[in-house]
């Protein structure tokens, strides 16, 4: 990407061995991250998405950050 914005896929899996309720979860996550001032790269805010590609996982998960290095 640039100097200031990265991003990252990823597949993530997790498997329920519970004898009661077995499940299966499973989800492709997408994130991107900026460096707002590029000189003083102290404030960073992300966005991300988490999208369910089974049943036993939620459907859609978004969520934004702000960090402050001080």
């Amino acid at each position: 990407m640039t100097d200031s914005v990265t991003g990252y896929v990823e597949l993530w899996g997790q498997a329920n061995n519970d004898p009661v309720n077995p499940n299966k979860q499973a989800s492709l996550d997408l994130s991107l991250t900026w460096l707002a001032w590029k000189k003083s790269p102290s404030l960073q805010f992300d966005a991300g998405a988490n999208i369910g590609l089974t049943a036993a996982t939620p459907k859609l998960q978004l969520y934004l950050g702000v960090s402050q290095r001080f």
